[in-house]
């Protein structure tokens, strides 16, 4: 028997037979359209459209994220990358905010990390240490916010006994924060008048506005102006401030003895020293000053600085000039000091000895890619070596210094010792051995040296004195002059010819008593004087591989007619004035290729101005190839020597 449905449920199946027919095959329902059945994420799509209805992130329409889903489901993964990449050019692991590049990979010069508020500096990004410099390396809006503050008042005085050091309430005094300070002193402009002691503290000591708005002033305090006496490390700093008024036994300006500070960007002035350092004593210990403009201070040694520790002081990329002492106008290296200076400026600075740099009582010093201009002395204008010391130079101009006895660019007595290379002389002036002056067992070697438009009365160029010696390997000298100097320095030149006992001795080397001249690949042209070379009683000259020629006197003058040793191979004599050998000298010489031959430069002025003349030896030069055989003289090219200044395996310069 068949039971039909009671009359209570027809409407339900009425209704079901209904929807049914309305969600047959073909309809696509949905937000968008396009679904069937039921949405279980609840993200408005359902199956089949819904490729994963089980993750209400993932549907028609949604972004393709970096994840590996196929979030849209079209098909495709990832098409919408919302991953940042910001561009890292100092490679410090932060990237610049601005234009980012959005990919689901990493790519080469980039991080996940921005906000670096310089990307052209690798110790500036968020989180990093800061440094007292006034720099804000952790990019947070602020720089040096730890510091301890101090400033002056509008009334510009100090010692106002208030404040914390806090940038609401500075200290008034810097030696006030000095006590208080932990790491970093920044100091606000004005004038602070007082003295002040790191006291043994590794703490830095800034200037804000820097040396030009900043003054230490301890003329009310008569003693240095800034101490560091109590074994400070380098991690004791002062920077950016001017250091005036200062008077003490030694270091006025700054008195540095057993410490190891750091000074950097300071202009130290008017300072005056009874003993050592008007600017600058620098005793034991390992200093290191930078970045100074150091003038107009007075010292017994060293008006601007005096080094004397032992341990090797550095002095670079610093100005000194104006500064007064007895020894070592500028700088002195002195009592066993030891000391490298680079990159500086000695000008115009007056002693009696050394009037630019004077290094004595067994010091040393090394000096390079500097430049000593204008300085003055009795003995030593420019650099001066004195009782057991020595210095080399490398890459130095010594231009126009003078000096009213001795050595006007260079000097060196006592037992002393200098080494010169890669150096100009020029433009000095003195009555004995303008360009430097040789005495008293002292020793002066050099290579690629060029000795120009020196004037002096008696040597224009080098004097050479008792038991002392000269080596020059690759040297020129040319257009160095007589000088009628008078009672003291009138600077007039004279004729150009041997004007009997009050002109010139020698336009290039003086070989007085019982001294020793060594020269190889040496040029001497268009110097004035009696000789080019002029050979005293006991003196021994070696020439190999050089050329004299077109001077003005003789080309070598021997002065006694016995005891002059002089050894003259593969060299060359041509056109002096009043012949190639004068005196004693016979011309029964022993030596070995000696050529009078036309050297053939390339530019030769006569004009007595060394620095318009090329004494390169021209292509069809005769003197070509025709030095020493002796390998060990070949030239850079690997060819036999050729004769003068350029030639050997130094005359690449």
């Amino acid at each position: 028997m068949i039971s039909l449905p009671s009359a209570h449920t027809w409407p339900l199946l009425f209704g079901v037979f209904v929807l049914g027919a309305c969600g047959g095959a073909g309809d696509t329902g949905g937000p968008n359209g396009g679904n069937s059945g039921v949405d279980l994420d609840s993200d408005g799509y359902s199956p089949p459209g819904d490729c994963d209805d089980e993750d209400p992130s993932v549907h028609p329409g949604a972004a393709d994220i970096c994840n590996e889903v196929d979030d849209d489901c079209d098909g495709s993964t990832d098409e919408d990358p919302d991953l940042a990449w910001y561009r890292d050019t100092d490679g410090d692991g932060f990237g610049r905010d601005d234009s980012p590049l959005f990919s689901c990979e990493q790519q080469a010069g980039y991080s996940p990390f921005g906000s670096d508020c310089d990307d052209g500096d690798p110790d500036i990004f968020p989180g990093a240490q800061e440094f007292c410099d006034g720099v804000d390396q952790n990019c947070d809006g602020t720089a040096d916010e730890l510091a301890t503050r101090v400033d002056s008042g509008k009334n510009g005085s100090a010692r106002d006994g208030k404040g914390d050091g806090s940038p609401d309430s500075p200290f008034g005094s810097i030696q006030e924060a000095i006590d208080a300070a932990t790491w970093c002193v920044v100091v606000g402009e004005g004038t602070y008048y007082e003295a002040i002691d790191f006291g043994g503290k590794g703490i830095i000591v800034r200037a804000e506005a820097g040396p030009e708005s900043t003054v230490i002033d301890a003329s009310h305090d008569r003693r240095s102006v800034v101490t560091f006496a109590s074994g400070e490390s380098a991690d004791a700093v002062l920077e950016g401030f001017t250091i005036t008024g200062g008077e003490a036994d030694d270091g006025a300006g700054i008195m540095i003895d057993n410490a190891s500070p750091v000074l950097r960007n300071l202009f130290i002035e008017g300072n005056t020293a009874d003993e050592y350092g008007g600017g600058v004593y620098a005793g034991a210990g390992y200093a290191v000053l930078e970045d100074l403009a150091i003038s107009g201070n007075t010292a017994s040694y060293g008006g601007g600085v005096a080094i004397a520790s032992p341990d090797g002081v550095v002095l670079v990329d610093s100005d000194i000039s104006g500064n007064d002492a007895t020894y070592g106008g500028g700088v002195v290296v002195v009592d066993g000091g030891q000391s490298n200076l680079s990159g500086l400026g000695i000008v115009g600075n007056d002693a009696t000895n050394g009037g630019g740099l004077a290094v004595l009582f067994s010091s040393q010093a090394t000096l390079e890619d500097s430049v000593l201009e204008r300085n003055y002395a009795t003995a030593g204008g420019g650099v001066m070596a004195l009782y057991d010391s020595g210095i080399s130079v490398f890459g130095t101009e010594i231009l126009e210094n003078q000096a009213s006895a001795y050595g006007g660019g260079v000097c060196m007595w006592s037992e002393s010792w200098m080494w010169l290379e890669a150096v100009s002389i020029q433009g000095n002036i003195a009555p004995q051995g303008a360009a430097g002056n040789v005495y008293y067992y002292s020793s002066l070697g050099a290579s690629a040296l060029s000795v120009l438009n020196n004037g002096g009365r008696e040597d224009s160029g080098f004097w050479v004195g008792t038991q002392a010696s000269l080596t020059l390997a690759n040297a020129v000298f040319d257009g160095n002059y007589y000088v009628d100097l008078g009672d003291y320095f009138g600077i007039a030149r004279g004729g150009g010819k041997y004007l009997g006992s009050t002109s010139n001795i020698s336009g290039a080397v003086t070989a007085s008593y019982d001294s020793s001249v060594w020269l190889t690949n040496v040029t001497v042209a268009d110097c004035e004087g009696m000789a080019a070379i002029y050979l005293e009683a006991y003196s021994m000259l070696d020439m190999l591989n050089s050329i004299v020629a077109y001077n003005s006197g003789h080309g070598i003058f021997y002065a006694d007619s016995t005891s002059i040793s002089a050894w003259l191979d593969y060299s060359d004599f041509w056109s002096n004035s009043l012949g190639d050998f004068g005196g004693y000298y016979d011309l029964a010489y022993d030596g070995e290729g000696l050529l009078f031959r036309e050297p053939e430069f390339q530019d030769l002025s006569l004009d007595l101005d060394g620095t318009n003349d090329d004494l390169h030896l021209s292509s069809t030069s005769p003197l070509l190839d025709a030095g020493s055989p002796d390998d060990s003289y070949y030239d850079v090219d690997g060819s036999r020597n050729d004769m003068g200044a350029y030639g050997g395996s130094g005359g690449d310069w």
